[in-house]
């Protein structure tokens, strides 16, 4: 088995943040984890979530101040270009600062707890088990996945000689996967199977087809959040 380190980077940190809120209110009598805490811990998410969304959008208006400078300095003479609009920070939820700090802090105490088992850390993915060593599959895709608004989902795929892709899709902490269907060109858009009102972490892989069979081996597992704005 592999310990788990909580990410310096905020993305990866946000996911692992997901994958113990998935399941940490399963254990919290036998981790000694308090109602507060998980309380404190999904603010804190949200929060994070809206931090990284923010910094993304943030790059964005940095290019378009970059064009309205250019204009400005070197574009046509009593000509104004468009204004760039940069939104000022809103966090969602009231909170304080050191969100990962909290969150390593949490999970020392979890890994801690008189009651923390390697099982329990498998659920929480703060533990990784060492698989058994298998032979390479013959081919195994790649696909990317991205969120849209309103829930939808979009993962692009290259079929090449193959009739298309089945994808597959499960929310952090789930077991089972959900078979989205048989998409024949790509991107394959999609309603992702979360609650209407809230982001979710969901994880996609896909497996291309011939004539309605398997013909490769399931691509790797990509992670993405859901956006319900």
């Amino acid at each position: 088995m592999r310990n788990v380190k909580i990410s310096r980077n905020p993305e990866k940190a946000l996911w692992q943040m997901y994958a113990v809120i998935a399941r940490l209110s399963e254990f919290q009598t036998t981790l000694g984890v308090t109602p507060a805490e998980i309380g404190a811990l999904q603010l804190n998410a949200t929060n994070l979530q809206y931090l990284v969304n923010f910094a993304k959008q943030l790059k964005d208006r940095v290019m378009e101040f970059s064009a309205f400078r250019k204009s400005m300095l070197d574009g046509a003479v009593g000509v104004v270009p468009p204004l760039p609009v940069f939104e000022s920070v809103a966090l969602p939820e009231a909170t304080v600062g050191g969100i990962l700090t909290a969150f390593r802090q949490l999970v020392k105490k979890i890994k801690a707890s008189p009651g923390y088992t390697v099982q329990i850390g498998e659920a929480l993915g703060l533990v990784i088990a060492t698989p058994e060593p298998q032979p390479e599959p013959a081919f195994k895709p790649t696909c990317k996945a991205i969120a849209l608004p309103a829930n939808e989902m979009e993962v692009r795929f290259t079929k090449g000689k193959y009739d298309g892709a089945r994808v597959y899709v499960r929310q952090i902490g789930q077991t089972d996967w959900q078979d989205m269907g048989l998409f024949t060109h790509s991107p394959a858009k999609m309603a992702a199977p979360v609650a209407a009102d809230q982001p979710a972490m969901l994880e996609f892989r896909i497996k291309l087809m011939k004539a309605n069979l398997p013909a490769s081996d399931f691509s790797p597992i990509y992670r993405v959040v859901s956006n319900p704005d």
